[in-house]
């Protein structure tokens, strides 16, 4: 899959990866080949105990039941050093996403840019890969909830990142403190 290997070869190698929005754990498994660890978080329990028999007996791999905006808090605030992250943990529909969780919006991803916000000043290097870019844009009647593109570049801007657009994926990097 393309995005995957955008993450493997954007991410900080050897650095732990935060992803939020498991599904079927394939992006979990590919992260987990060269992180430190890898902690993936995912609302639906049906997912979660999917995820979980999958990954048994993997030790750098935590899954995590709940949604970003209940268990990122808590995740970020036990770590410490490089850090990845792979804001996924949207709503999909269809049938190839039976299962998947629909909180009160489409994306968390303005609680989860609030939350690492707030750990910034703790943490070495940071990459922060955000899926489905399109979707963020005004106009956008299908994804009303999602912010518009400026807010993330305005965010990553404000707190020293550099940012780009590969496939789909608004990739922020910040390689030394502010």
């Amino acid at each position: 899959m393309v995005k995957i290997e955008v993450l493997l070869r954007r991410g900080l190698p050897d650095a732990i990866w935060i992803e939020t929005g498991t599904f079927l754990g394939d992006t979990t498994d590919a992260l987990a080949r060269q992180a430190s660890h890898v902690y993936t978080i995912e609302p639906s329990v049906d997912l979660v105990t999917r995820a979980r028999i999958r990954f048994e007996g993997r030790s750098n791999i935590t899954v995590l039941e709940g949604t970003s905006e209940m268990m990122l808090q808590p995740t970020i605030g036990g770590i410490s050093g490089d850090v990845n992250f792979w804001l996924d943990g949207h709503f999909s529909s269809g049938p190839a996403f039976h299962g998947a969780f629909h909180g009160a919006s489409e994306t968390p991803i303005i609680d989860e840019l609030q939350t690492i916000e707030r750990h910034l000043s703790r943490l070495g290097r940071i990459v922060i890969c955000i899926d489905d870019i399109r979707c963020f844009r005004s106009g956008n009647e299908g994804m009303p909830t999602y912010p518009e593109r400026s807010f993330l570049v305005e965010w990553a801007d404000r707190h020293g990142f550099s940012w780009e657009i590969e496939h789909d994926i608004l990739i922020a990097t910040r390689l030394a403190q502010s």
